[in-house]
């Protein structure tokens, strides 16, 4: 019977972790091949019909703005609507606003979700849901130092609870910018912080006292 209460203990405290711990987030085109399409991500724009998977980006070796885009590393690479970012399009036909949606669960936690973004033109607005968060991380004009802006990107910090979807909305295209084209593109290296539910650290507590109480009795009766 000891043996039982230990293993339904320790099952018990086990699940309470996992479901504590168990968020989902994803970072963009992690691991994938330029022109996969990153079943993580959607886009949404004037250049794309409806919603579509994001497409990871194929830049190596292109000339600007490629070229002055942050490096991808393993954690986290460039996405957009095609594979060129549309730098084969007109630039009037890829002018606009792009909407990047992934999926985050908060499940079992308050967490808080925190990156570092980069985009090509500027992000304009983050949503969480439906929600604007009236977070801007990067310029809404586009910056004569465009090099540094797509290299060195901007940090971002949001919470929430729950299965949500976070929304990044990008405008590509300025007066003045883009030539005869106009590429666009966006990166999101994300990271989560788990802050227990009250609820469920409480569970977590009262089955770790309950554990320890009977390893008490038992070891009591074992002295006598």
């Amino acid at each position: 019977m000891r043996n039982l209460r230990f293993a339904v203990s320790a099952l018990v405290l086990s699940s309470l972790g996992a479901s504590a711990t168990a968020m989902v987030f994803n970072s963009t085109a992690v691991g994938l091949l330029g022109g996969a399409a990153d079943s993580n991500w959607t886009v949404s724009g004037p250049s794309v019909t409806g919603t579509q998977q994001a497409i990871t980006l194929n830049y190596v070796g292109n000339p600007f703005p490629y070229n002055a885009y942050a490096a991808n590393d393993a954690f986290s690479q460039w996405i957009s609507f095609a594979a060129d970012g549309g730098n084969s399009l007109p630039a009037a036909s890829t002018q606009g606003i792009y909407t990047y949606t992934t999926t985050v669960d908060f499940t079992g936690s308050t967490g808080v979700l925190t990156g570092h973004v980069w985009s090509d033109n500027a992000i304009v607005d983050v949503f969480l849901g439906n929600v604007s968060l009236g977070l801007v991380p990067l310029a809404t004009t586009y910056a004569a130092g465009s090099v540094d802006w797509f290299k060195k990107g901007s940090a971002f910090t949001l919470s929430g609870s729950g299965v949500q979807t976070v929304s990044f909305q990008v405008r590509n295209g300025f007066p003045g910018s883009g030539g005869s084209n106009d590429p666009t593109a966006f990166r999101a290296r994300l990271s989560m912080q788990a802050v227990p539910e009250p609820f469920t650290m409480g569970l977590g507590l009262a089955a770790a006292g309950l554990f320890a109480r009977r390893r008490l009795k038992s070891a009591a009766r074992l002295a006598v």
